[in-house]
């Protein structure tokens, strides 16, 4: 779970209202402890808070979101937003991801 720290990472979309009020859903991680459980995100305001592990999602694999989308009875706008996943998450870099995971946020609000 180490590996984890400085990763972009999104609080799950049904707890983020609680946690935090509705105003943060994608951040960076900055500290982790292990034996507590606790983790520390950093979100785009440059505040802080604190979650246990389940509370917070990834992204997949490139490789995990690539076999999906070709394997997968998924209707046109799904696999276009897939497409667009792996085009960004290829670039590797960090600003990339987030936006990654924001047009997830924004898709599953949209009808």
């Amino acid at each position: 779970m180490e590996d984890l720290k400085g990763k972009i990472v999104m609080v799950d979309p049904s707890l983020h209202t609680y946690f935090t009020h509705g105003l943060a859903q994608i951040g960076i991680v900055t500290d982790i402890n292990l034996e507590e459980d606790v983790i520390e995100v950093e979100f785009e305001n440059r505040w802080t808070e604190l979650y246990p592990a389940n509370a917070l999602r990834t992204m997949k694999p490139y490789g995990d979101i690539i076999h999906d989308a070709n394997t997968k009875n998924l209707n046109f706008r799904d696999t276009k937003i897939l497409f667009r996943l792996i085009l960004m998450g290829e670039s590797g870099v960090q600003a990339e991801q987030f936006d990654a995971l924001a047009m997830v946020v924004r898709s599953k609000k949209s009808p």
